[in-house]
């Protein structure tokens, strides 16, 4: 049994990373977070695209690296009389921006890797350019309400206050926020707990983002609106494990048992 299952799982996987990023320097540590991007971006969208498979017959939800005038959105998700179009973006922390308890540097970090120049468009930029361009016609014909999402890989984007902080900087982005919501954060974990739900008529992406933005002024992270979605629902006990995963974790489990002494 592990006494801490989220240690656990950091020092899996985001410890590995910089472990990795550590033990190489220069053009490597480009190469290498590039590389782990790619990575993360392709499981974000097939984590997606596994919750809304392709129809041949009936308009798609989903649609993954939709390209734009002047700039691409990882995905988007057209239900009509709104949209959430979706940046997927691995920022992960440096320990010590992370462990500092500095607003500033990690101000400067979101500067740098987040929002970026006009030429090296950071995420929030690139998103906030491609939700005004959806809500002015881009998909075929204007949208009256467009959601912005950005979904990470970094969990302590879960803290309070930083979707708040990250929303904020995405609104001096945003040159006309007519029918453009506020930004809201997605982390991994979050986005894997929140498509089963919604592919089982549990909750819905409007309604979800909509909890966040209006509950305790927007200070709270979607994890926390998913859960509060399902407690009025009366149905939390419904919410399921995503298909994907359990599949993923059948097959390790059976891996280990094989290769058991």
């Amino acid at each position: 049994m592990l006494p801490d299952y989220h240690l656990a799982f950091e020092r899996l996987t985001f410890g590995s990373y910089w472990t990795i990023f550590d033990a190489l320097s220069g053009d490597d540590r480009l190469l290498f977070s590039g590389a782990w991007g790619v990575a993360f971006e392709e499981y974000i969208l097939s984590l997606i695209g596994s919750s809304y498979p392709a129809s041949l017959l009936l308009a798609n939800v989903f649609t993954p690296n939709v390209e734009f005038p002047g700039g691409e959105i990882d995905a988007v998700l057209d239900f009509g009389d709104h949209v959430v179009v979706v940046e997927v973006k691995s920022t992960l922390l440096p320990v010590p921006v992370r462990a500092a308890r500095d607003v500033a540097r990690f101000a400067s970090w979101v500067e740098e890797r987040l929002v970026g120049t006009a030429q090296e468009k950071g995420g929030l930029r690139q998103l906030a350019g491609v939700a005004g361009a959806v809500r002015d016609g881009a998909l075929g014909g204007p949208r009256a309400v467009v959601y912005p999402v950005l979904v990470t890989d970094e969990l302590s984007f879960q803290s309070l206050g930083v979707n708040r902080y990250l929303g904020r900087v995405f609104e001096g982005l945003v040159a006309d926020r007519t029918g453009i919501e506020p930004l809201s954060v997605i982390t991994t974990d979050e986005l894997e707990k929140l498509l089963p739900c919604v592919a089982d008529g549990l909750l819905t992406w409007r309604a979800v983002l909509d909890r966040r933005t209006s509950d305790r002024d927007g200070w709270l992270w979607v994890g926390h609106a998913m859960v509060t979605e399902l407690r009025s629902s009366g149905r939390a006990e419904e919410a399921r494990r995503h298909e994907v995963l359990v599949a993923e974790y059948l097959e390790f489990l059976g891996t280990l048992k094989a290769e058991a002494p």
